[in-house]
């Protein structure tokens, strides 16, 4: 019964939330984009010439691992330059290692940042309880990364199979109510 009861409560809050009308979330969405102000469009200048990658690697050795891959395949298929803004707990040391080596070969420039919290509002104080800030980081990089006007977000299990100023570029596209991320829960965020 240990075992039983959680697993039936979980299936229970998972068939709930099937079962939750979708209009709300878009409702949701559509009023957060009515309420967007001051937002300008990009234009062709305003993207770098040199391509910034943000990357959160915490944790354990395989986030080291994948993020190397990330960086090697970034490094080998770029023809511009790269800066890489990685957020780590105690993996900087390794990180600072892996990125002195391969800038041997290729140069390029980084930035490694501890992950912290912006000053959050009083709706969002409860996210730290919620989840680490490695978890959140990339949801705060307006806050956080105010230098800079784009940065292209990765996971460190992607693995670059072209040029990522490809990826970069489409930065120009974007009109003035593009976006890439929007969460559904108005009360954390």
């Amino acid at each position: 019964t240990y075992i039983i009861l959680p697993i039936l409560i979980l299936l229970g809050r998972q068939t709930l939330l099937y079962l939750q009308d979708p209009s709300e979330a878009l409702e949701k969405v559509q009023n957060r984009l009515k309420s967007v102000k001051n937002v300008e469009k990009v234009t062709k200048n305003d993207v770098s010439k040199e391509v910034v990658i943000a990357a959160v690697a915490c944790g354990n050795l395989e986030r080291l691992g994948e993020l190397s891959v990330m960086i090697k395949s970034a490094l080998i298929f770029s023809k511009q330059p790269l800066k890489f803004i990685i957020f780590t707990d105690h993996l900087a040391r390794h990180i600072e290692k892996i990125l002195t080596y391969w800038n041997q070969f290729k140069d390029f420039t980084w930035d490694i940042r501890p992950p912290l919290y912006p000053p959050l509002t009083e709706t969002q104080e409860s996210i730290k309880t919620q989840f680490a800030p490695c978890a959140t980081q990339r949801l705060f990089f307006p806050q956080i990364l105010p230098e800079y006007r784009h940065v292209l977000y990765v996971d460190t299990d992607i693995v670059f199979l072209e040029d990522p100023l490809k990826s970069w570029s489409k930065l120009q596209d974007m009109s003035e109510k593009s976006f890439g991320l929007i969460t559904e829960n108005d009360d954390s965020l």
